[in-house]
């Protein structure tokens, strides 16, 4: 980091801003800044050399944060930095200190590092504190907020802000509620705060919550959140109760854990939650009648939860993935309301024994993927596929059906144009990475191969099928 960077007062773009470590170390992590301003071998040690950069724009990481001394925290003037749209903080992550002395410190830090009211987003990394700063309420303005790696117990007062479009919590163990209605917590809990909060949220992501159990006004069966468009919920075992969300429309991805909301959401009579949606502006329809994408991963998903389903409500459904679902042995019955719609639809690793005739019956589906399901047999007999493309991989008895003129079933096969056969080690075949196959715009959804199993690949590989 160059010396007397504070110096720089016009400067607009500083994108990461790295505090040395606290271990001595050697190695010099170079912030993202214009070439002209590196300086070999020097680090940056103070947050003082933010104080005077009012002008800075857009996004600014500020990393190492364990390292601040407490008494400065406040050196760092981020109230002053009005023109800053993101802002993110990052605390070292220690796996050894987990002693209370370290939590205090961070919250007292995390008090210092008040930004301006006008910031969008904000993200917290590695923050030890037990509780967020109490200068969340004044960001009034922020529509996105994201905490990773946090050990934060309650996200209050994070459910007094109305504006907030996008919530995303990743990898918090020690997160239970979402408000502080709950016996663990002695401060009242305003009535209409977590009906306020969830106004205005279009996308929420909650993975690797352990303990979440939510608590949002517990007892209003007609709480939803009115504009959710996009939600995820990866490995939240003890997430079985939150608002209904009928107005979802672009994707549903459910990891390891409860489809009681989901169920819930689908079994809703509409007149029952119509008035919730109407006081807030938006739009009545049939619950889950605009979803687009459905994804159902998990091997603690029961047998019977999938035929309590409402699937005829899905009217818009184009995408459905089943992934790593032991009791799933055939496909839901109710399932053949939805492929009136359905274009895509994936098997992942599981029991399943045979498909039903009745896929094969509608023209809209066009691509057929089937994974690691060694005890799928065969097609299903006496049905014309109008598909324009067939994945076959890693299902043995199948593949043996399908392979080209000997197979048993090549013949209802062979005109589709796109076919993949192919038997891969159980350890080459990954996951689907929602995260970055969300972002990909070419296709709702996509797989990679990768050589680890269950490794996130930085790009995702389409296989050409040609």
């Amino acid at each position: 980091m160059p010396p007397r960077l504070g110096k720089l007062t016009q400067l607009e773009t500083l994108s990461e801003f790295v505090l040395k470590r606290s271990n001595g170390e050697s190695r010099v992590l170079t912030p993202t800044v214009p070439k002209c301003l590196y300086r070999k071998g020097i680090n940056l040690e103070s947050l003082e050399e933010l104080e005077e950069l009012n002008n800075l724009r857009g996004e600014l990481k500020i990393r190492n944060l364990r390292n601040v001394n407490v008494d400065y925290s406040k050196a760092a003037n981020l109230e002053g930095k009005e023109h800053l749209k993101s802002l993110t903080l990052a605390w070292e992550l220690d796996l050894d200190a987990d002693d209370q002395a370290a939590n205090d410190k961070a919250q007292d830090t995390l008090q210092g590092l008040k930004p301006n009211s006008k910031l969008k987003e904000l993200g917290l990394f590695g923050y030890r504190g037990d509780k967020l700063s109490d200068w969340l309420l004044s960001l009034t303005n922020l529509v996105k907020f994201s905490l990773q790696k946090c050990e934060c117990k309650s996200l209050q007062p994070l459910t007094q802000l109305t504006a907030v479009k996008v919530l995303i919590l990743d990898n918090m163990p020690n997160l239970k509620y979402i408000s502080n209605k709950s016996g663990d917590h002695n401060s009242e809990s305003n009535p209409s705060s977590s009906t306020e909060f969830i106004k205005k949220l279009e996308e929420v992501r909650f993975t690797e919550l352990p303990d979440l159990e939510g608590r949002w006004e517990e007892g209003d069966a007609s709480l939803a959140f009115p504009r959710l468009s996009k939600l995820m919920i990866e490995d939240c075992p003890k997430l079985c109760s939150m608002p209904l969300y009928p107005n979802l429309k672009e994707w549903l991805v459910l990891k390891n854990t409860s489809l009681v909301p989901f169920i819930n959401t689908s079994m809703t009579d509409e007149s029952s939650i119509k008035q919730t949606l109407m006081n807030d502006g938006s739009s009545s329809s049939t619950p889950l009648s605009k979803l687009q994408s459905l994804c159902i991963i998990g091997d603690k998903v029961l047998g019977s939860e999938y035929d309590q389903i409402v699937w005829k409500s899905l009217k818009s459904l184009r995408f459905l993935r089943f992934d790593h679902l032991p009791e799933l042995e055939n496909l839901p019955e109710g399932l053949k309301d939805v492929f009136t719609t359905l274009q895509e639809l994936e098997i992942w690793c599981c029991t399943i024994e045979s498909l039903p005739g009745y896929i094969g019956k509608f023209k809209p589906l066009k691509r057929l993927g089937l994974f690691s399901c060694p005890n799928l047999k065969s097609l299903p007999k006496r049905t014309q596929f109008h598909l324009e493309t067939l994945e076959n991989v890693d299902c043995p008895t199948l593949l043996k059906r399908c392979q080209k003129e000997t197979g048993a079933d090549w013949k209802r096969i062979k005109y589709i144009d796109n076919i993949l056969l192919q038997q891969q080690p159980q350890d080459h075949i990954s996951r689907i990475s929602e995260d970055d196959a969300l972002k990909n715009n070419t296709s709702l959804y996509k797989y990679y191969w990768d050589p680890k199993y269950g490794k996130k690949s930085a790009t995702i590989k389409r296989i050409v099928l040609k």
